[in-house]
C-alpha cells in the first residue's frame, strides 16, 4: 500500500517531521502518529477503501477533549497518543493517551489514560485513567 503526500502537504513542516504509520489488520485503516517536537505528537486516522478517496481525520483533539471532560477541566500541557491495539471486529482502535499538565507554569507528572476510538462513529471513550486501581 502506498501513501503519498501532496506537494502542498509536504510543504507543511509537521508532515516532514518524524511519523510512524500503523496499518490495521484488515488494511482498511492507517493510524499516523506524527512527532511535533517538544514531547508532543498529533494523530490522524485514514480510511482506505477500494474505489474511494482516502479520508483523513485528526483524532488527537477529540481524544483530549474527552479526557478533559472526564477530568472536568481543559487539557493545558504536552500531549501524546500511542497505539495500544486494533480491534477491527468492534470497529475501534485502543489508544494510550498521556498529557503533562501545567500548574502555575510548572509541568506536573504525566497523566495516562486508556482510550477507545470508534473508527466508524468517531466516538471517543476514556476507558480508564491508568493511575487508577
Amino acid at each position: 500500500m502506498n501513501l503519498t503526500l501532496t506537494k502542498r502537504e509536504f510543504t507543511v513542516p509537521a508532515f516532514r517531521a518524524f511519523a510512524r504509520y500503523f496499518i490495521s489488520p484488515d488494511e482498511r485503516w492507517i493510524l499516523r502518529i506524527q512527532h511535533l517536537g517538544g514531547g508532543t505528537n498529533e494523530v490522524f486516522v485514514y480510511s482506505v477503501a477500494s474505489n474511494s478517496p482516502v479520508r483523513r481525520r485528526e483524532i488527537g483533539s477529540p481524544v483530549f477533549d474527552c479526557i478533559g471532560n472526564s477530568l472536568h477541566r481543559s487539557i493545558n500541557g504536552r500531549t501524546q497518543i500511542e497505539l495500544a491495539a486494533w480491534d477491527i471486529p468492534s470497529g475501534s482502535v485502543h489508544l494510550e493517551a498521556s498529557y503533562e499538565p501545567l500548574k502555575n507554569g510548572v509541568q506536573q507528572p504525566w497523566l495516562n489514560f486508556n482510550v477507545t476510538y470508534n473508527l466508524k462513529t468517531t466516538k471517543v471513550v476514556v476507558t480508564k485513567k491508568v493511575d487508577e486501581n
